[in-house]
């Protein structure tokens, strides 16, 4: 039950935030093929460290 309910929650997370839960290895093979950029996929991963960190204080330097 448990984990069926995990599950549920990973799917529903992939379809909203694809970028946010990808493997690097998908990533790269994204820049590769062309579908976003090297530049595009760090801005969208600085806008998240900024939206998320507020709440988690995860990085504790940003030199971004």
């Amino acid at each position: 039950m448990f984990m069926t309910h995990y599950l549920e929650k990973v799917i529903k997370r992939r379809k909203n935030d694809e970028l946010g839960i990808s493997f690097a290895t998908e990533l790269a093979a994204k820049i590769r093929g062309g579908a976003i950029s090297a530049i595009a996929l760090t801005e969208y991963f600085i806008e998240r460290i900024e939206r998320f960190d507020k709440d988690i204080n995860a990085v504790v330097v940003k030199t971004f």
